[in-house]
């Protein structure tokens, strides 16, 4: 656990962030979690593994709501196309935080998606996604009924930094975690793709 803390010569230490970061939390990490909360310390938790459905209660009660899930994968994925980038990375002036979304969203064919936490669940299967490809989910499924070409992907998530003939790929690969609902994803022959919850 990181903390960083004001001095007032007169008064005692007053925290003013804390940093959890833990493989999973139990008990006592959600304690100091809501203590920090409580105490309007600005709280941040960062596990390696998603949160159980049973943490995922305890923080709706707790209400922390600066969670980070496998920071170090999410580095790496930063990395992984261009070296440069971790620099950019870790010069960011505030600690990435998971957009504000859903906890879990119906896709079709009994899936379920979480795209705070970046899985997939079908039956009785939990595949956990890349943020890149929990990224590639939600447009697809913000974007549904409307056909989606591969520039518009390009740019959207890899801000051009990709070029469009390598989408079908990473689409691919997306599909195959997909279990039931890979179909629900479609190509199109004049180019692009169609998602359809049903």
């Amino acid at each position: 656990m990181y903390s960083t803390y004001e001095f007032d010569t007169h008064k005692e230490i007053k925290y003013t962030h804390m940093i959890l970061g833990v493989n999973s939390p139990d008990s006592e990490d959600w304690k100091r979690l809501k203590i920090g909360v409580e105490s309007g310390i600005t709280t941040y938790l960062m596990v390696r593994d998603p949160l159980s459905q049973e943490d995922i209660n305890r923080n709706l009660e707790i209400g922390v709501k600066n969670i980070t899930i496998n920071p170090v994968l999410q580095i790496l994925n930063a990395v992984s196309h261009s070296p440069e980038n971790i620099f950019s990375f870790f010069m960011q002036p505030e600690i990435k935080i998971a957009e504000e979304s859903p906890e879990l969203l119906y896709i079709g064919s009994n899936t379920y998606f979480h795209p705070r936490q970046y899985w997939v669940k079908y039956e009785d299967s939990k595949l956990d996604l890349t943020e890149r490809e929990a990224a590639l989910l939600l447009f697809f499924i913000e974007h549904e009924g409307r056909l989606i070409t591969k520039y518009m992907l390009a740019e959207h998530l890899w801000g051009g930094f990709i070029q469009p003939d390598g989408i079908p790929k990473v689409v691919s690969r997306l599909k195959k975690k997909l279990g039931p609902a890979c179909d629900l994803i479609s190509s199109r022959r004049l180019g692009g793709f169609l998602y359809l919850r049903s």
